[in-house]
């Protein structure tokens, strides 16, 4: 009974980890939107193998050498030459593709990752800033407000501002702050970083700060400053050679005139950073929340950030696509490689790690039927022992009456009541082994993590607590039919002169 006991423990304990495992996991499918998102990057067409166009003295490997290392530095120097003479063709992710990717099976939503920089005007003052879009309608920018409100729509001319950058701007007090939510900020982006600006950035000044008086000044200093080089105290040859230096362009420098873009944004919410005991957010929000000096509302973001050639031209940097369901993932990263754009999804990571879990599950429970079948065999070697001890009694027995089934009834409700007895001592055993366990495994998964704890890793559902004992009963009643068997066909004469 002792050994079906502790088989009996092995294997709930292994089962009830494995249930709890992949409900723990389950539980952050649902509850995380990451593990159900795809990233998805631009891609470019990658060197084929074609040896069209080498050179013969690319595909001529000179010297005396092995087989093996010629064919090694042959592949080699064709890998090198088509690496630095092979121009990619590039595969941006473009507003088309974003749009192509919203209309694959399964897919929820695609959120394109909308940052740029440029410069904000607040009052008197302005400075360069990160601006992030984001969707208008987040749960997780709410506990971060620290005045204010959310976005009013999807496409409103509105903004939320970081306590940051209103305190680098001189607004310290909470309710010089607080005052600042409905009034006007402008943004201005550009084409080119050849703005008056450079100016401050060539002599390592300050660029934030600058007041309407200060840009105004840069500006003409910016439009003079072609005129004064001839002014430097430089003789003629050194001025004949920086004017020909300065007008020697890059051969990859794409001539565009400079162009400036403007929004006026109105100021909604005042953002502040994270503290400690903030919800974890879901990891779109982390960059944004954490780096942005404005965020803008989703729409109004795209609309601002399209106007710039660059964007229509290269498009995004990266976009989220989530899916409907953990189950879909696969097919949908299959969809996205045939496009040729590259991905990476943290929720089939999961996945292989769900799988590693089962395996080891498998593993455990292996471990555990072994220990039973060992509990069994020695129930079986016990039944015959006790066959042998009873040989007298069988034969009184069947003296008196007893048939070969009523006496193989016995010794097989006997094995089964050492199987039921031996499974819910087993029941009782894994049961109490779970709390150090699980206090230990809670332990563990807190340091590794932030993300929301489940109540147990051992499950104990209904099922397994009938199942277990059951399965425990047949077991040893198997192991008791042979015995019994025996203890049948003994013959009452033969057993009654049995000493």
């Amino acid at each position: 009974m002792l050994g079906v006991a502790i088989g009996t423990a092995t294997l709930v304990i292994s089962i009830s980890i494995g249930l709890g495992v992949n409900a723990a996991i389950e539980e952050q499918f649902r509850n995380e939107v990451r593990l159900r998102q795809i990233t998805v990057f631009p891609n470019s067409d990658g060197v084929n193998d074609s040896l069209e166009g080498v050179p013969a003295d690319i595909l001529q490997t000179l010297g005396d050498m092995s087989d093996d290392k010629r064919e090694r530095i042959r592949k080699l120097c064709i890998q090198r030459w088509k690496r630095d003479n092979t121009t990619l063709t590039p595969k941006p992710l473009t507003r088309e593709r974003v749009e192509e990717l919203s209309r694959l099976p399964y897919v929820v939503e695609v959120i394109p990752e909308l940052d740029e920089s440029g410069r904000a005007f607040f009052q008197k003052q302005s400075s360069d800033v990160r601006l992030f879009g984001v969707p208008f309608d987040h749960k997780q920018l709410g506990h971060r407000l620290d005045a204010g409100r959310r976005f009013s729509a999807g496409d409103a001319r509105e903004c939320l501002i970081h306590e940051y950058l209103l305190y680098r701007w001189g607004i310290r007090n909470d309710d010089d702050v607080r005052a600042c939510v409905g009034k006007s900020i402008r943004v201005e982006l550009t084409t080119t970083r050849r703005t008056p600006l450079s100016l401050l950035r060539m002599l390592d000044a300050d660029l934030n700060n600058v007041s309407d008086e200060e840009m105004q000044v840069l500006e003409k200093a910016w439009k003079l400053l072609p005129q004064s080089l001839a002014s430097l105290p430089l003789s003629d040859q050194e001025k004949t050679l920086l004017l020909a230096t300065i007008n020697r362009k890059s051969p990859n420098t794409k001539k565009q005139a400079a162009k400036i873009i403007r929004e006026d944004l109105t100021i909604v919410g005042v953002i502040r950073a994270p503290m400690k005991n903030d919800p974890a957010d879901d990891g779109f929000l982390d960059t944004p929340l954490r780096d942005a000096d404005l965020i803008l509302p989703q729409k109004t973001a795209e609309a601002l950030f399209l106007q710039l050639p660059k964007r229509e031209e290269n498009g995004f940097s990266r976009a989220r696509v989530i899916v409907d369901h953990e189950d879909h993932l696969e097919p949908v990263v299959h969809a996205i490689k045939k496009m040729g754009l590259n991905e990476f999804s943290m929720g089939l990571f999961i996945q292989q790690v769900k799988k590693n879990a089962s395996l080891i599950g498998i593993a455990m429970d292996f471990i555990a039927l072994v220990a039973l079948i060992v509990a069994a065999i020695g129930i079986t070697n016990t039944m015959f022992t006790t066959v042998l001890e009873r040989t007298r009694e069988i034969g009184i027995l069947k003296a008196i009456g007893a048939k070969d089934r009523q006496i193989l009834t016995i010794f097989l409700i006997e094995g089964s009541l050492i199987g039921l007895a031996g499974g819910l001592l087993g029941l009782l055993l894994g049961w109490l082994a779970s709390f150090p366990g699980n206090s230990y495994a809670l332990r563990i998964m807190e340091k590794q993590g932030h993300h929301p704890m489940p109540d147990t890793v051992f499950l104990y559902p209904a099922w397994l607590l009938i199942c277990v004992p059951m399965f425990a009963m047949l077991m040893t009643t198997l192991a008791a039919l042979w015995p019994a068997r025996r203890a049948a066909r003994v013959e009452p004469v033969i057993a009654l002169r049995h000493e």
